[in-house]
């Protein structure tokens, strides 16, 4: 199997590591293009085929498209396939992996972590998230005034990575994960606030869908799933709903 181990990020000219310009192998935008960013991991999966034809059958004298990844590629399995597969389509890929966090950082902080080590072993992102909200919210939405250091820097990241490319729509697919909602409340509180899409390459969503603005499901079957009406009958504010069946001629849009 092909591991980022072997192959660098860096080796392609189309990957930002860290701070990037409006260059790299995707190019900047020009006037008068629409910019989508998308955000997830790097596994080859079928959202990200979905995704990758998106690229290259969507307009780009209309769009322009990045790919935004938080987590470092070589602690991602196999993603050197995807990373390949985006270049080829013509998009950059920017990485900014969150600040770490220790289990000093975390015995500092006034929030409740049980639960946070799994029986089967690794960590449950759930107390985290909790956390980060509540933190949040202590600080009134400021987060410069967020404590301690490692949950302002985590919410400064992301911010800033949505910033930095300021996209006027930013798409994500349901991972049914509390990390899911770690972007959505992010894109909320940046500068230019982007309308945010969430496709859904599962079913049994776990984030409110006032959070969203639109939800895309490659099947009429998927959106009106009951795990899916049940989460839009319950949003405060409903998002669009849409479906876009894989292989839809993106030329069209």
């Amino acid at each position: 199997r092909l591991m980022m181990s072997k192959v660098p990020p860096s080796t392609f000219s189309s990957v930002c590591i860290g701070p990037c310009g409006g260059g790299g192998g995707g190019g900047a935008s020009n006037e008068g293009q629409r910019k989508i960013m998308y955000v997830g991991m790097l596994k080859y999966d079928g959202q990200k085929t979905i995704w990758l034809e998106q690229f290259k059958s969507l307009n780009h004298e209309k769009w322009h498209m990045e790919f935004h990844t938080f987590m470092n590629p070589e602690n991602q399995v196999n993603s050197y396939q995807m990373i390949k597969a985006i270049e080829e389509a013509g998009v950059q890929l920017r990485i900014k992996p969150l600040p770490s966090i220790s289990e000093d950082d975390l015995k500092e902080t006034p929030c409740n972590f049980d639960g946070i080590y799994k029986d089967g072993g690794g960590i449950s992102m759930i107390p985290i998230v909790t956390c980060l909200h509540s933190r949040l919210e202590v600080a009134s939405h400021s987060i410069s005034s967020v404590t301690p250091s490692w949950a302002r820097e985590t919410w400064s990241s992301i911010v800033s990575q949505i910033d930095s490319y300021s996209p006027s729509i930013l798409v994500f697919a349901n991972a049914r994960e509390s990390t899911d909602s770690l972007l959505t409340t992010a894109a909320r509180m940046a500068k230019s606030p982007p309308k945010i899409v969430m496709e859904l390459p599962n079913l049994f969503p776990s984030i409110d869908f006032s959070e969203v603005d639109a939800v895309v499901g490659p099947s009429h079957y998927a959106v009106t799933h009951y795990s899916v009406v049940e989460k839009y009958e319950e949003a405060a504010r409903k998002p669009s709903m849409h479906v876009v069946n894989p292989g839809v001629d993106g030329g069209r849009w």
